[in-house]
């Protein structure tokens, strides 16, 4: 539902929409938009007037949207389309990997980086996260997203994590891995619906997080959406650090 997307609507006027994203933000839009029959939406009146004049606003409300995403089979609707990574394990040819029963791979973020976070805040919860994990025994990586600071993982590696930076997305990443972790963990992303559908023999823990630490309130309302989602799926545990 974003203005790029919408604008390809109004410029190209296709007689099939087909919504490809596996992001997270694919099921927010399902459940706020697409399940109510809202195909469009603006908040800008000027555009929404243009529109009108132009006789492109009607069909822009009233043109279905398909969803292809792996979020599909959490969605009570049969005419979306469901991207369960077939195609990807065949191209990357995917065979049976080690899989190390002591490893534990924290998924990492950027939002500390971005402002959502305080990076000590940050930092305790990783140290909570590493201590839990610690105590049972197990080595835990931390998986940095590219963009993460320099500053931020070299205060990781003193909490005692080893750090990687995989240099393509985690999902490829792990494709190509001769060794894979026993559990995934974070609190929550859209790899927690992606990594499982690509591999089914890991276990995804999810840590729960005082949603109060967070600085913007769109985070809070993303972290709650992914909460609710999670209710849906058999893979994802939630435990206490």
């Amino acid at each position: 539902m974003n203005a790029p997307g919408q604008m390809a609507r109004v410029i190209l006027r296709p007689k099939e929409v087909i919504l490809i994203d596996d992001g997270f933000a694919s099921y927010v839009t399902w459940q706020r938009y697409l399940s109510k029959s809202i195909y469009f939406y603006t908040n800008n009146r000027i555009f929404k007037f243009l529109l009108k004049i132009l006789r492109l606003y009607k069909d822009l409300v009233n043109s279905q949207i398909i969803l292809f995403s792996i979020y599909s089979p959490f969605i009570n609707n049969k005419i979306n389309l469901t991207n369960d990574f077939i195609e990807v394990k065949k191209k990357l040819k995917h065979d049976a990997t080690l899989i190390e029963k002591n490893l534990v791979y924290l998924l990492g973020t950027k939002i500390s980086e971005r402002g959502g976070l305080y990076l000590e805040d940050e930092l305790i919860y990783l140290r909570n996260v590493y201590n839990y994990w610690f105590k049972k025994g197990k080595k835990i990586s931390y998986l940095a997203k590219r963009t993460s600071s320099d500053k931020k993982l070299k205060l990781i590696e003193k909490i005692g994590y080893e750090v990687k930076s995989p240099k393509y997305p985690l999902e490829i990443h792990l494709l190509l891995s001769k060794e894979l972790p026993y559990y995934i963990c974070g609190f929550g992303s859209s790899l927690f619906s992606t990594l499982p559908a690509l591999f089914p023999e890991l276990n995804y823990i999810c840590t729960k997080f005082p949603t109060e630490k967070f600085n913007y309130k769109q985070d809070v309302i993303d972290y709650n959406d992914f909460v609710d989602f999670s209710k849906k799926s058999k893979q994802i545990e939630w435990i206490e650090v």
